[in-house]
């Protein structure tokens, strides 16, 4: 226990460093010398925790700070695991491992949308993402059509912009395996389609439910910058994240069940025209309304003033909520489940495809074809 005088954990300086013995467990005991002084005893105790941890088994800390006449200290046995804390006991008592607890993690996410799709169905199995993956998807297919100048009127006509206040905690097999999330599954009406790469080749349903079977209904995400499996090349919006919220593991507070992995709160929503009236211009028109908030699509820095924009716009809307709650966060690391990937590559759409490709609707004498229900 700590002696009088001992103000909570702080780290003396440490001249000698505890020696470690080869046994997991066990430490040598090497007490540092103690000097005279004030503000250089005070040295936090993570700095010798990393340099004990990096070796990989357990070793004497010695805390206290100066106390005026005397300096008060503790000892404890901290014990470790893959660099991390997993147990702190007085010297000489013995503590049984306990597993790390995931983190319970809150941010917020986005969903782009058109009016009415929102109340349609049970919020869950949808994709969504933090405000760079939203801005790139409007900005590459629903504002305009990839490449090919302004799209109006707008994909499955997209006008607004949800905002979530998420809540997130993994399940203990994820967790174990180093990840807080899994890999970014598409939905499509409801119905898991596995990840989906280019040319709308997917995993198929079968993909999901294994994953969901042994880790539980945890979120998915893909960050841009691993550009696996969509979008499969450098982006402009650099820190773009994309979401999966299975249904199956939505709950009122998560607590890291298979059942019970996220909750949600509804934190607002920004229309289209709300978010294209903070730029004016000529470069982007729809419907008697044109803005510059699309312009130089491909420009990076210009992408990342969209996304300030957008959350500006979020909290001068919204000014008794916080702009942002948390960081957005995607750790899955998708070459320890899928490399090498069995899971064969396939168009769920195909069908669709073939039927609607005989489709043809007449304009001013010219055919288009209508693919995927998009003109």
């Amino acid at each position: 226990a700590p002696v009088p005088g001992w103000r909570g954990p702080h780290a003396l300086r440490q001249d000698d460093q505890a020696g470690l013995l080869g046994g997991l467990g066990r430490a040598e005991e090497a007490l540092p010398r103690l000097t005279a002084g004030q503000g250089h005893l005070r040295r936090p105790l993570c700095r010798f925790w990393s340099r004990a941890a990096a070796l990989g088994s357990a070793a004497l800390v010695v805390c206290g700070v100066w106390s005026g006449a005397h300096v008060g200290f503790a000892r404890t046995i901290h014990r470790f695991r893959r660099g991390q804390i997993i147990s702190a006991a007085p010297w000489g008592q013995q503590q049984q491992w306990q597993p790390p607890e995931p983190p319970l993690m809150t941010f917020y996410m986005y969903r782009a949308s058109a009016v009415d799709e929102l109340g349609k169905y049970p919020f869950g199995n949808i994709n969504t993402g933090n405000m760079d993956g939203v801005i790139w998807y409007l900005m590459n297919e629903v504002v305009t059509m990839y490449t090919a100048g302004t799209r109006c009127p707008r994909k499955f006509n997209i006008s607004v912009i949800h905002r979530f206040k998420i809540q997130v905690k993994s399940t203990p097999e994820l967790f174990k395996e180093g990840m807080n999330f899994g890999p970014r599954y598409a939905y499509d009406k409801g119905r898991c389609m596995g990840r989906c790469f280019p040319n709308n080749l997917c995993t198929g349903e079968g993909d999901c439910q294994f994953h969901y079977d042994k880790y539980g209904y945890t979120l998915g995400c893909n960050n841009f910058y691993d550009k696996y499996p969509f979008p499969d090349k450098p982006t402009p919006a650099q820190h773009g994240i994309w979401y999966t919220l299975p249904l199956g593991g939505r709950c009122a507070r998560p607590t890291g069940a298979h059942d019970c992995t996220w909750s949600y709160e509804y934190a607002g929503n920004l229309s289209l025209l709300e978010l294209e009236s903070v730029v004016p211009g000529q470069g982007n028109c729809c419907h008697g309304h044109c803005t510059g908030f699309w312009d130089d699509q491909f420009n990076t820095w210009r992408t990342s003033q969209r996304v300030d924009q957008a959350l500006t716009a979020f909290a001068k809307k919204y000014p008794w909520t916080p702009r942002d709650v948390g960081p957005a966060k995607c750790d899955f690391q998708w070459w320890k489940w899928y490399s090498p990937d069995r899971w064969e590559h396939r168009d769920p759409w195909a069908k669709e495809n073939k039927s609607d490709e005989t489709q043809k609707t007449v304009d001013d004498g010219n055919v288009a074809v209508v693919a995927n229900g998009q003109a």
